[in-house]
């Protein structure tokens, strides 16, 4: 077990080494510190997501039209925290959803705005003690910190956390993995709930077209192990 174990932390850092997470840069380099605090854009928020409308962000594109949202996305001054494919996949499941076609309009404005904030929160901004800040839908609050964990934390240095404030007052905190990204129009923070799940699956299709069989297989491990082990849940569990 052991064996497995290390030649599955070799086959991670080999990959994982040179890439970046679906084409944006993961928060922290390769010497566990923040990554540049702003990564400017030359396009709203609803651009960048057309942009990836075809990779990471395709029920996220979905979502913002179906719900007839695209001027939402390009009004200034807005924080924005976007779901990738698998965390919106999660909601819907959720939910009840078989699709995004099948969620009413109306819901998804709701579900839309209570990932939104008003005003602009930086990662720059925060500390690790907490503020509420009450989302564009006008019922729930998102509370966001710095993740307080000693400075030998490995990834966690300086990681911000946001999390839906339940009615009695906990809250469910889950990582940005990519944060401070800067269209023209506000700031965005894209979720991720099973990151590490979501770089390996890219690496896994890899190797299914180019690998050998033994490649094939030793992926297929790595892909079980990851799904075994979970992640966390984004601004679960209210809204």
């Amino acid at each position: 077990m052991k064996c497995v174990v290390y030649l599955l932390a070799v086959w991670m850092v080999a990959g994982l080494s040179s890439c970046c997470l679906f084409g944006l840069d993961y928060q922290f380099d390769y010497e566990n510190e923040s990554s540049p605090v702003t990564k400017e854009m030359d396009m709203t928020c609803y651009e960048f997501v057309r942009s990836r409308s075809n990779l990471d962000l395709v029920l996220m594109y979905e979502a913002i039209n179906r719900a007839e949202m695209q001027e939402f996305y390009e009004t200034d001054n807005m924080t924005y925290f976007l779901l990738d494919d698998e965390e919106f996949a999660s909601w819907l499941t959720t939910k009840k959803y078989a699709s995004v076609a099948s969620v009413p309009k109306s819901v998804l404005q709701t579900m839309l705005k209570g990932y939104t904030l008003p005003g602009l929160y930086h990662s720059a901004d925060l500390t690790t003690t907490p503020i509420d800040v009450l989302t564009c839908n006008g019922v729930l609050s998102v509370r966001l910190r710095l993740y307080p964990n000693p400075p030998t934390s490995s990834q966690d240095l300086n990681a911000m956390q946001a999390g839906y404030v339940n009615s009695d007052g906990t809250v469910n905190y889950s990582k940005c993995h990519t944060t401070n990204l800067r269209p023209r129009n506000g700031i965005a923070h894209l979720l991720l709930v099973f990151w590490l799940c979501s770089v390996l699956w890219k690496f896994f299709w890899k190797f299914i077209v180019y690998g050998t069989i033994w490649n094939i297989v030793f992926g297929c491990l790595v892909l079980c192990v990851v799904l075994a082990g979970g992640g966390e849940g984004v601004f679960g569990p209210a809204g």
